[in-house]
């Protein structure tokens, strides 16, 4: 008998099944590509609703319009009126101390030093910036030896120093033929506002005061 041609036919059943299981390979295949691809699109959402981190910031402070700034220090002067003086042996001279104070004082304390062999201070008084005020300031002389002069000076109860003037004068002679200068020890002049206000004080450069022997006498 001939074998049946059913026998060698090809099977379109099997062709079919090859072909489901390409597509559903390929499926297979797209389909964990398309889920990474969905986590990545998840993972890009969740990126934008996480705020940025410039925002998790602190902001800086807006500044109050309505805040004083702490006011400025008030500068205290005290310099001479002059840069010079010349005087002979035994001559007596004054020096005028200036003071600028915008604030009103509530005390001073000055340090001055000179070459004691060729300067003497004899005398301090009150400069006219402490005569006119209503009741007269307290000077005291704590020191005035070995080229050292140190004076406080305090208004009286109630009274106000303040302005532009003289504050001291000074009454200097001289000893010897020399030249010597009268200069602010900064580490000894201490100035306090009567109402507690800051300050910074401001000293000028020393007065050089220059000492001429006295002329020796012409014997006829």
């Amino acid at each position: 008998p001939q074998p049946k041609a059913a026998a060698f036919a090809p099977q379109p059943t099997a062709t079919n099944t090859t072909k489901l299981d390409v597509a559903t390979a390929i499926k297979n295949v797209i389909t964990p590509t398309t889920e990474v691809t969905a986590t990545s699109a998840t993972a890009k959402t969740d990126a934008n609703v996480t705020a940025p981190i410039e925002n998790l910031a602190p902001k800086p402070a807006v500044p109050d319009a309505t805040a004083k700034s702490a006011p400025l220090p008030a500068v205290i002067e005290l310099g001479f009126a002059a840069e010079k003086a010349e005087l002979t042996v035994g001559e007596k001279h004054q020096l005028s101390l200036q003071l600028n104070s915008p604030a009103p004082l509530g005390v001073a304390v000055v340090m001055l030093r000179f070459d004691p062999n060729i300067l003497k201070i004899t005398n301090v008084t009150a400069g006219k910036i402490l005569t006119d005020a209503k009741s007269a300031a307290t000077i005291s002389v704590m020191k005035n030896e070995g080229g050292v002069l140190l004076v406080s000076i305090a208004p009286a109860a109630g009274a106000t120093i303040s302005g532009e003037g003289a504050f001291l004068n000074l009454e200097v002679e001289g000893l010897a033929g020399g030249s010597s200068s009268l200069a602010f020890d900064l580490s000894s002049v201490h100035i306090v506002t009567a109402d507690g206000s800051a300050s910074v004080v401001q000293v000028s450069s020393p007065v050089t005061v220059a000492v001429k022997a006295a002329a020796a006498e012409v014997k006829p």
